[in-house]
């Protein structure tokens, strides 16, 4: 980490304008005199959602999967710091900024221009898995089936335990109406992962779709889900 912090402000020594860092780690304590560096934190798998200059993220969040086959680099890392051997800090100097233009394209419902951008970024960028997981999304958003499903085998061969790539298959069944095939997906998704609340109100559709209104109601008062 401080590592990281000391290249960043070699870096923009001497820079006469402000700059966004995109990070998971807390660097204020190494970069305080620096006024002109805003921080943005942002979780290693979403770094699509703000605009920044750079980008220090500690690899420590990465699943260890990706990294026992290295598929958890991206294109664009500048400089990669190692800890015994094993990398524990990367920078990224260029934000691919149609990755971000199609982040907000979906944040603004606008899911046609989202595919537009989000597929030139993940063309740029194959092994970004936060790129391909907005772009399942926005073809879910437009009934794409296909295109979803090509998206998430695509994301499984690089991260097979990524909960949104899960949830997408889900999502296809459920808006599908087939409540069965989704609640199935649901349930093997929450052994991998039972902590992973996003499902939930999925679930809940599942179980009413399937008829079983007790557990949908139970799971409603437990997660206060109206």
């Amino acid at each position: 980490m401080k590592k990281g912090a000391q290249w960043l402000e070699n870096e923009v020594e001497g820079l006469d304008k402000s700059i966004t860092v995109a990070t998971n780690l807390d660097l204020s304590p190494y970069l305080y005199k620096n006024k002109n560096i805003e921080f943005k934190y942002v979780h290693y798998y979403d770094k699509i959602s703000v605009d920044w200059d750079y980008a220090i993220l500690g690899v420590n969040y990465v699943h260890p999967w990706q990294l026992k086959n290295n598929l958890w680099n991206h294109k664009g890392v500048t400089k990669t710091f190692y800890h015994k051997g094993n990398p524990s800090v990367v920078i990224l100097d260029k934000q691919d900024k149609d990755a971000y233009l199609g982040y907000l394209a979906f944040k603004s419902q606008n899911y046609t221009e989202a595919i537009r951008y989000l597929s030139k970024a993940s063309g740029n960028d194959p092994q970004d898995i936060n790129i391909l997981s907005y772009l399942g999304e926005s073809y879910l958003a437009v009934d794409e089936w296909e295109k979803v499903e090509e998206v998430v085998k695509n994301g499984l061969t690089i991260h097979p335990f990524y909960e949104p790539f899960k949830l997408l298959r889900a999502k296809v069944q459920i808006k599908q109406n087939n409540f069965e095939a989704g609640l199935q997906l649901l349930k093997d998704l929450l052994k991998i992962n039972p902590r992973y609340f996003k499902a939930i109100p999925y679930l809940i559709k599942c179980y009413e779709g399937t008829g079983q209104t007790e557990m949908a109601n139970s799971l409603k008062n437990k997660y206060s889900v109206k």
